[in-house]
Formats: structure tokens, sequence, C-alpha cells
């Protein structure tokens, strides 16, 4: 403590004295390592540490150096949980998002933005606060990789809050360039942009403006990377969010043949939560639509509706045959196209099964 206080002293002096701020600086970076106990932190940050080293780092005399010793300690110091509201609040987000700077405090920078974001209170404190958006727009854009992942990731822990949300309603701009990054080679930087993209559907009021941005055709031609299974999901749920009760949406995606085939694959995915958010949008898109007048790959469709009719998950088959339903209620070439394809036998099938929803629907 009387360290700290005495080293906290030193620089609050108004004579700029570089070599004392680098030798400061380098103090603090070793003092924020020891890891022998978490109240070891708790104390540096109790005694202002943070203040003083944003006000080292943004200082006259400050340097890359002094940067970054800085952005160390600081990231060091956001390992700790308990103290990461404290540090929020004392301005250690705003000085690391302000050190984007080259060299090697690149990926401390990453890091220390990362563990503070995924603090619940800190993401609830951010959430209100729509400048930051703009900031972690400009990080997810960064050249360095480290910045592209924590952003995306801090952006797609962040549409988790409504409020944050409707901060897209006013930047369509933030909202396009998540949309871009879902065509990014890196795994985890497409999963997080996939999550994000997939949180903000959940908002009604929002999806037009995903329309607009062309979410969903980027959903239906992305290359899902190391087909990871979790970004598998969040695109099956961005298209069955994007899916319901919006007839723009329904008309995009029956005339993309390219998301009618991924949404066909996802019915037929393996992973259970893709397929039964796959069926839903398959289920969604038959509602209220002339749907075999002005889509393709209607034969496709039916087979895989027909595949869903007799699968053992009954979530999925009650999916199918509200599709059934909702078809044979729409215009005559639907009627028509589902007596070719000999769905009446298959109907019949299904009034045989025990659950009541799809008896009804069949």
């Amino acid at each position: 403590d009387n360290l700290l206080g005495a080293a906290i002293q030193c620089i609050a002096t108004r004579t700029v004295n570089a070599d004392l701020h680098r030798t400061v600086a380098g103090m603090f970076a070793s003092l924020s390592e020891c890891n022998e106990c978490d109240d070891c932190l708790a104390k540096l940050v109790s005694g202002g540490i943070v203040p003083a080293l944003c006000n080292l780092s943004r200082g006259q005399g400050s340097c890359p150096e002094i940067q970054a010793n800085c952005v160390l300690s600081l990231a060091n110091l956001c390992s700790n949980e308990q103290v990461q509201i404290t540090i929020y609040r004392q301005g250690g987000l705003d000085c690391l998002l302000d050190s984007l700077i080259g060299g090697a405090c690149n990926r401390h920078v990453a890091i220390g933005v990362r563990l503070l974001a995924s603090n619940p209170n800190v993401c609830k404190a951010i959430s209100t606060n729509e400048s930051i958006l703009t900031q972690f727009i400009f990080m997810a854009k960064h050249s360095f990789l480290d910045y592209q992942r924590s952003a995306s990731s801090v952006i797609g822990s962040l549409t988790l809050n409504k409020d944050f949300r409707s901060f897209f309603a006013r930047k369509d701009a933030s909202l396009e360039e998540i949309i871009g990054l879902l065509s990014h080679t890196d795994c985890c930087v497409q999963r997080s942009a996939t999550y994000a993209t997939a949180n903000v559907a959940e908002s009604v009021a929002l999806r037009p403006y995903l329309i607009r941005c062309n979410a969903l055709h980027a959903l239906g031609t992305m290359d899902i990377v190391n087909n990871d299974i979790r970004t598998t999901r969040n695109v099956s749920r961005a298209l069955s969010c994007l899916s319901s009760g919006n007839a723009e949406a329904k008309r995009i995606m029956l005339q993309d043949s390219n998301i009618v085939k991924r949404l066909i694959r996802l019915s037929r995915s393996a992973d259970s939560i893709a397929q039964r958010y796959g069926a839903l949008s398959l289920c969604n898109m038959c509602h209220g639509q002339d749907s075999f007048t002005i889509g393709p790959g209607t034969k496709a469709l039916i087979s895989c509706l027909i595949f869903l009719s007799r699968y053992p998950d009954p979530e999925v088959m009650n999916l199918a045959a509200a599709a059934f339903a909702a078809l044979a209620l729409g215009c005559d070439d639907s009627r028509s196209k589902l007596v070719e394809e000999d769905v009446v036998k298959h109907l019949i099938r299904m009034l045989k099964f025990p659950d009541d929803q799809t008896t009804d629907s069949a």
C-alpha cells in the first residue's frame, strides 16, 4: 500500500519526468502480475491504481513503452472478477479502447476488453452507452485478429440486452458491419457475429433493418467455418426469427434458392437444436404464402417436409404437419403440388399419431 501510494504521488506532480513515468509504469505492470491471491489485485484497485494508469497512458509524457505497460497492468487487473465493475467505473475500459495502437500491447488490449465485458454488471453498464457501439465496431474492423475476436464477442454479449439492441435502429451502418462479419474466415469471429445477428433478429422491430442490410442473403450463402455447431445453431435461430410474421422476409427466403437449400440442410441436421429451428423456419415460410408459384426448389422442400414428418422428434413432426396444413390452405397450385408429391399418404399416417397437435394439423 505504501509503495503504491508513493508511486501515485510521484506521477501526480505537474512536472513531467518521462524516465520517472516509465519506471512507475513498469512497476505497476510488475505489481499487477501478482497472482498469489485475488486480494492483492483488489488492494491495487482500491488503492487507486486504475486512475493512475489511465493518467499515465494518456499523459503528456506518454510513449509506446508507457502505454504498453499501462495496458498490460489493466489487462492483468481485469482478470479479477471482483474488481471488474470498479475498473470499468474508474475508466479502465475507456483507457483500453483509447489504446488501440500498434505494437506489443495489441493482445493485452483485446484481453482486457474481453475480460471486462464478460462481467454481467459491466455488460449492463455498457449497454446504456450508445457511443460504445461505434468503438467496438471500429475494433471489429481492425486488421488485428485478436481485436476482431474480442470486439465481436463483446457485441454478441451486448445484443442480449434489449436496450442495447435499440441502438441499431439508429445506426444502420453498424448493423451492416456485423452482417459483414458473417462471412469472416475465423471461426470465433463468425460465431460471435451469427450470435449477435440471431439476438438482434429476436427483436421484431429490428427485423426490417436486418432485411434491409441483406442479412437473409448473408445467412443463406455464408460458409460455416469448420462446420461449427454453435455457429450453425445461431444461423438456424436467426433464420427462424426472420421468417416469423414478416411477409417480406418470407418472400425473399422463398425466392432465394441458397436460403431454401440452407434451411433444408439445417432441417436435416444431426443437431436437434439446429434442426428444430430449421424446421420452424420452413413452417413459417409456408404460412401465408403462395409458396409454389413463386419459390424455387419446390420438390426438395416437400421432400424435406416428408422427411421431417417421419422424424422421431415430436416437435419436429408437429412443425412438418403445420407446414403441410399451411400449404393445403394456400393457393390451388400448392394443393396440387402436395397431391403430385404423394403427400396425402403421409398425412393419413400422421392422423394415427398420438399427439393431438400433429393430428389436428394433418
